[in-house]
């Protein structure tokens, strides 16, 4: 049943525990967080709202004409794109955490990537060297977050199916 539930629309479900369960994946497996660079991932302003939020990769709004849209029609078809859309939207496979979710916002895939503070110049989109991040790039094919150029619904799939079970692996029940 956990499988199950992990493999649909996780965020739909519950947007608190998919949160932790990106935390902990980040926790686990990554190695952004350091001495200099203490863990802040449950850090909250002043307003109670965390620092680190969910960031969908795909947008949880496709503007009409937009290359998100484009992508869509062009790979699976116009009949297809809404419900493949609302398939994989939500899923685990679509979601990292970051600072920036305002700046991040509805933007292409390649905006969200390159991203950079203003103020640092440093980037902080989804090159932000977060396990969460890295684990976009197709692995397998020996690709870097910094050559990865689209995300499909294939991307949403096969990263699902890699965070999954990393999630199976933290959380098994003995």
């Amino acid at each position: 049943m956990f499988i199950s539930a992990l493999n649909n629309n996780i965020y739909d479900v519950n947007k608190d525990t998919t949160r932790m369960i990106l935390v902990d994946l980040e926790r686990e497996y990554g190695n952004y967080f350091n001495k200099q660079r203490p863990d802040n991932l449950n850090d909250k302003n002043s307003k109670g709202l965390y620092y680190w939020t969910l960031e969908h990769i795909m947008p949880q709004t496709i503007k009409q004409g937009s290359i998100w849209e484009k992508n869509l029609i062009e790979k699976y078809g116009v009949k297809e794109k809404d419900q493949l859309f609302l398939d994989n939207v939500h899923k685990l496979g679509n979601l990292t955490l970051t600072g920036y979710n305002t700046e991040l916002s509805n933007n292409e895939f390649v905006d969200k990537r390159d991203y950079k503070d203003p103020k640092t110049g440093t980037f902080e989109g989804l090159r932000t060297p977060l396990f969460l991040n890295e684990s976009i790039a197709n692995i397998k094919l020996n690709q870097s977050i910094n050559e990865k150029d689209s995300w499909t619904i294939d991307d949403i799939n096969r990263r699902n199916e890699d965070l999954i079970n990393k999630v199976v692996e933290i959380y098994t029940l003995d």
